[in-house]
Formats: C-alpha cells, structure tokens, sequence
C-alpha cells in the first residue's frame, strides 16, 4: 500500500507534458500546407489521428506536433485548411531521453517559428526566450531524476504502463 501511495504522489509530481506553442507574429493564419512541409522536413510522419511524431533513431517517440486548434491536422484536408496555432509536445514521463527529446524539440519549434514567419510561445502566448529554455530544461531534468531515484526511469515499460494507466484513471 505504501509504494502504491508514493507511486501515485510521484504521478502527480512528474506527469508533466512539456508544450511549445507557435504562432504567427502578426495574428495571421497559417497555412497547413505550409505546416505539413515544415514538419515533413523536420522528419515528423503524420498519424492517422492527425498528429505529427518525431521518432528517435529506435522508432521510439519524442514528441509531438498538433494542431493548436481542436481539429486534427488532416492528409486529404490539408491543402485548404489553416489554423492560428500548432503545439509541440514532448510528454515527460513516457519519453527515454528527455534531454535529448527536448533539444530536438525546441530546435524544431524554433526552425518551425522560422519558417512560418512566427514566434516560439508559452501557453499564456508569451514569447520563449533562452532563459527560459534553459530554466525549462532544467525543471525537466529534475523530473527525470525524481523519477530515477524512484526506480521509474522515464520511457521505460514501467512508465509507459504508469503513466498509461494514470492518464486513463484521471
């Protein structure tokens, strides 16, 4: 009963999805074709429910890229489709190599930014300055620790079965 008690205190701790969202600077749609492009050559793939993945080297997921809006980015839509926002997301506890994860992350954002014309935002649509990479970076790496020192390191098949079944249950 106790480990079950501190395995989900530690949930509750470390469940944590990390997003960059990217806007455009002026408020201006953009346009999906144009996301799709970027993403393409940022080596995303796009699932059938409409969400780019990053994948490692394994075939293993890093993160995500989606709409910012509540519609999925879709293959046979997306040559009319624009959307205001999209949202990169590298879910913590289920992803192996963190550090890793969320340099390619950021890197993809920030080129993504780029390319769109847009800014690299916060969930209250403030501008992401380096300061504040280095700081989430470090929040990151301390969820990563606390989750090692509980014997749940991050993207192992304890964890996925974890944080699956928390994420169900709430």
């Amino acid at each position: 009963q106790n480990r079950q008690d501190a395995v989900k205190l530690l949930s509750a701790q470390v469940d944590v999805v990390m997003d960059y969202h990217v806007a455009s600077k002026d408020g201006a749609p953009l346009a999906e074709t144009k996301i799709r492009a970027l993403a393409e050559a940022e080596g995303l793939t796009l699932r059938a429910d409409g969400i780019f993945v990053a994948r490692n080297e394994h075939g293993e997921d890093m993160f995500t890229l989606s709409n910012g809006e509540p519609r999925a980015l879709l293959l046979d839509q997306v040559r009319s489709m624009t959307t205001h926002s999209v949202v990169f997301s590298l879910d913590v506890p289920r992803v192996k190599d963190v550090a890793k994860a969320l340099a390619r992350m950021t890197t993809a954002a920030q080129q993504f930014a780029h390319g769109v014309g847009g800014i690299v935002v916060d969930e209250r649509r403030r501008e992401v300055k380096d300061a504040q990479l280095q700081q989430i970076r470090n929040q990151l790496l301390e969820i990563v620790n606390t989750m090692a020192k509980q014997q749940i390191p991050s993207g192992s098949p304890l964890a996925q079965q974890l944080f699956a079944e928390t994420s169900s249950a709430g």
